[in-house]
């Protein structure tokens, strides 16, 4: 449940444009952007998911005045299982009602020998607790497409939901939740 947070954390870390990338302000292309996350079930298969609804926003100066910052509607958590999908909004596990979005806001970026980002570090905000997360973060590609400057990443971690307040089904879903972020970028 939690690794679908952290897909936020880590869509938000993909936000981090490097030297391949024009500096300026970037908005998600939705149509082109997936957080995902995949959590252990029984110690036998991993649990795959989505969250569907999310915005997210990237300023990018290559002198290293860069910002990350997204919300991700915990209600569009989807695992292609109704029943199961509405136990995760339940109070078990994201408890919608009570804290209806995870949100990601970076507080540090670091570059490669390129000066691609390379991890993106910050302040994950899910079920009412916040910690700092890291994402190991790699370019995809950068140009212009349609008069339009773009640019991909994939963002990845690890978070523990445990940190974050979530404890039901110890032994049956498993405490680790792995996030990938998947996004394009698009130059307002």
């Amino acid at each position: 449940m939690n690794k679908i947070i952290l897909s936020l954390a880590v869509l938000l870390s993909n936000a981090g444009i490097g030297a391949q990338t024009p500096n300026g302000d970037y908005v998600l292309d939705k149509n082109h952007a997936h957080i995902g996350f995949s959590v252990g079930h029984l110690g036998f298969s991993n649990v795959i998911g989505r969250f569907n609804q999310f915005d997210g926003s990237v300023k990018f100066e290559a002198n290293g005045d860069s910002s990350v910052s997204f919300t991700v509607q915990a209600a569009s958590v989807d695992t292609n299982v109704r029943r199961r999908d509405d136990h995760i909004r339940s109070d078990d596990f994201f408890d919608v009602e009570t804290y209806p979005t995870i949100s990601f806001n970076s507080s540090e970026l670091t570059y490669d020998e390129n000066g691609d980002p390379k991890t993106i570090k910050g302040n994950l905000e899910l079920h009412g607790e916040v910690r700092v997360v890291t994402f190991e973060v790699s370019i995809v590609g950068a140009g212009v497409f349609q008069g339009a400057t773009r640019a991909g990443y994939v963002a990845k971690t690890v978070i523990n939901r445990h940190d974050f307040d979530i404890t039901s089904l110890r032994g049956v879903v498993s405490d680790e939740i792995a996030i990938t972020v998947n996004l394009e970028l698009i130059k307002k």
